[in-house]
């Protein structure tokens, strides 16, 4: 038994302890005489007849000593299981226009049975080259066909298919499901017939707890059913580059060093305004204090000259 099977077991075994004690609880309202009643048959020698809360602690009891295996296990152990896989592939192919190869794609998904999920288009700078990405989803069973005919479209770079098998999860969320399912069943049942106050609340509250589980678990569901019904096709577009722009030919070469000293040319005279937006302001600054320390000295000169011209002609 996995730990999930035996956290679906136990709550099973809760809600049906929690019917015990809520039919309990009711059966201990009544009076005797209506319990002698319902207890015994109409000619009065009969046997008992089981109470719903007996019922229910009765499955319990069978639930706990029910096999380990379960519905999980019978599934993962069986040889005759379908597979559930998810089947995924990337390409990357240079195209004569970009444009053109989107509306190819476009069409093979929908002569396929599929659709395009989302696209996107950039252009590269220098060069103006144009890239795109398109994602496909296609029918898992014709997968083959459309990269047969994706791959078509031009000069393949590179091709990546790999498969994801997630049986063992699939089944996995379709027991606890379907289990979910059953035991909020049972609780709806009990709801029904609950009469204290205090049973009805707590069945409301894991009845709620439940119906919250079967939600997710049925939104997780069909998100994998989804990913194994269709796959996705993730193609990568891209035109040629311009041949002044391709180092691997000559005219690319002989381009791509002319580039480079028009480059290093506008570098040059960049760092030379630079250094003229330097050096002029700190020439300014240098040159207005010369000019300030020079005046000083001469008037400072001129009066030391003045004080010893006039203490000679005292003396």
């Amino acid at each position: 038994m996995t730990a999930m099977e035996g956290k679906w077991l136990r709550s099973a075994q809760c809600v049906a302890l929690l019917g015990a004690l809520v039919f309990g609880g009711c059966g201990r309202s009544t009076s005797p005489e209506d319990s002698t009643g319902k207890a015994y048959g109409a000619s009065g020698g009969g046997a008992p007849e089981p109470g719903m809360g007996m019922v229910l602690q009765r499955a319990a009891s069978e639930a706990m000593a029910a096999p380990a295996g379960g519905p999980l296990g019978d599934v993962a152990h069986s040889d005759t299981v379908r597979r559930q896989l998810i089947r995924n592939a990337d390409v990357s192919i240079e195209v004569k226009s970009v444009d053109t190869a989107i509306v190819h794609l476009g069409r093979i998904a929908g002569s396929l049975g599929g659709y395009v999920s989302s696209q996107e288009q950039s252009v590269d700078e220098p060069g103006g080259r144009r890239r795109g990405v398109v994602v496909l989803r296609i029918p898992a069973s014709r997968i083959d066909a459309a990269l047969a005919e994706v791959t078509a479209l031009g000069k393949v770079e590179s091709e990546r298919v790999w498969t994801e098998d997630v049986t063992e999860q699939y089944y996995d969320l379709t027991t606890r499901l379907r289990v979910a399912q059953e035991e909020r069943a049972q609780l709806e049942q009990i709801l029904r017939t609950a009469r204290r106050v205090e049973d009805v609340l707590a069945v409301q509250r894991e009845l709620s707890r439940v119906t919250a589980e079967i939600e997710q678990m049925t939104g997780a569901l069909r998100r994998l059913t989804n990913l194994i019904s269709y796959s996705t096709i993730t193609v990568q577009l891209h035109e040629p580059l311009p041949l002044t722009e391709n180092r691997r030919t000559v005219i690319g070469k002989l381009s791509g060093a002319f580039r480079d000293m028009v480059g290093m040319f506008w570098t040059t005279i960049a760092v030379i305004i630079r250094l003229v937006g330097i050096v002029v302001p700190v020439g300014i600054v240098l040159g207005a204090l010369a000019w300030v320390a020079a005046r000083v000295g001469r008037a400072w000169r001129r009066r030391r000259r003045g004080a010893a011209e006039k203490a000679a002609g005292t003396a």
